[in-house]
């Protein structure tokens, strides 16, 4: 169950009708990480539960059709860039070759990567203050509340031999 549906998301950014089951994927996976971060998991799950009842209530369907459901496609758009020239095979990830297309070079798909996420957020600047009123603030999640996450990452140096440096995520 996810707030935004297939053909909400085509109706605002439509996509190629051959990956309807990668878009609705994605719009799980977005909603998953992106949107509960940036709303808290208890904003989420109450915005997620009042968006499926019918009829939705007025003041959530001010929420959704004001931005929520512009800022929730446009994340699901920047991820279908990035991912949907990509295959999983069992060597791993491959890069999808087709004799009468080129893949658009790295630089180009980042650029529009980056503006479809700025985009969802000037989406969902336009109805954060709405959410707020509804649903208060969000719960702050710090160190305190789960345990920290450390990568090590080995860096090799000509003249001393690999160093260690702790990257913290």
């Amino acid at each position: 169950m996810a707030i935004l549906t297939y053909n909400k998301m085509q109706e605002i950014k439509p996509c190629s009708k051959n990956n309807k089951a990668m878009l609705e994927q994605f719009i799980n996976e977005v909603e998953f990480s992106k949107i509960q971060k940036l709303l808290g998991t208890d904003i989420y799950n109450k915005l997620l539960a009042d968006s499926s009842l019918t009829p939705i209530p007025e003041d959530v369907k001010e929420i959704l059709d004001g931005g929520m459901y512009k800022c929730i496609a446009y994340y699901v758009y920047a991820r279908y860039i990035q991912e949907s020239m990509l295959a999983d095979t069992f060597t791993g990830m491959v890069i999808k070759d087709r004799t009468d297309a080129h893949t658009a070079p790295v630089g180009q798909i980042k650029n529009v990567v980056n503006e479809y996420t700025d985009m969802a957020m000037m989406a969902y600047k336009l109805v954060e203050d709405k959410i707020r009123a509804k649903y208060g603030q969000p719960i702050e999640i710090t160190n305190n509340n789960f345990s920290e996450i450390v990568g090590i990452r080995k860096n090799y140096s000509c003249k001393k031999g690999p160093e260690y440096k702790i990257n913290y995520f």
